[in-house]
């Protein structure tokens, strides 16, 4: 169990906060078989310029204003990870689920305008947010010289506001080769685009590949 403490000030005014962060983790073995399941209690706060009491225009469509209001939250995490290897192959799977109550998350409210709608982006503290994950990665040690490793995460949202209800689900694959010799390290790496969900605000990554060689000295 563990304790944190912030500090927090802004002109005038200030505040202290004592975050506990209990944490609980089982290790267990079966046949070859490894578990490990983790769980914790967090409290978040939320950011000061969520909290700042200030009105921003993004553009002549898009504002953005602050609560000075907002208040912490808890989140939980239980996360249960299982280990295998058959032969050559190391299968990994790790099962997590995160709930966090009254998160701080974001609300859009549209309103009319002279030049047509704007939309206004403020910070409450919502209902809910959760996510589930399951990721599945295989690797394989063909050699001492060679490796490589795939996988497959699935990522399900629940983000339920005051006034509104959001889901998503995402699929992300990546694969991953590995070549030693001698003082030579090369390798090749890919995963496809990943999506996210808080509130309601949708984030997107591009999918990505990376090649990169090495040479050690010494």
């Amino acid at each position: 169990i563990g304790l944190s403490g912030r500090m927090i000030k802004q002109n005038e005014i200030s505040m202290i906060k004592w975050m506990p962060r209990p944490q609980l983790q089982f290790v267990y073995s079966l046949k070859g078989w490894k578990f490990n399941l983790y769980g914790t209690l967090i409290q978040d706060a939320p950011s000061l310029s969520e909290m700042a009491s200030t009105e921003f225009q993004i553009n002549q469509y898009e504002i953005k204003k602050g609560n000075p209001n907002l208040e912490d939250w808890w989140k939980y995490r239980f996360a249960l990870k299982t280990t295998k290897s058959i032969g050559l192959f190391n299968i990994q799977n790790t099962l997590s689920y995160i709930r966090s109550h009254n998160p701080v998350m974001s609300n859009v409210i549209r309103e009319e305008s002279l030049n047509g709608y704007l939309f206004i982006r403020s910070f409450e503290n919502q209902k809910k947010l959760s996510v589930l994950t399951n990721s599945l990665n295989l690797e394989c040690a063909i050699s001492n010289n060679f490796a490589f490793s795939m996988g497959i995460n699935f990522k399900s949202y629940q983000s339920q506001g005051l006034t509104y209800y959001h889901t998503l689900n995402n699929w992300q694959f990546n694969v991953a080769a590995d070549w030693f010799a001698k003082n030579w390290n090369a390798g090749i790496n890919w995963h496809n685009r990943e999506l996210s969900l808080s509130g309601e605000s949708l984030s997107q990554t591009g999918s990505a590949s990376t090649m990169y060689v090495n040479y050690i000295v010494g």
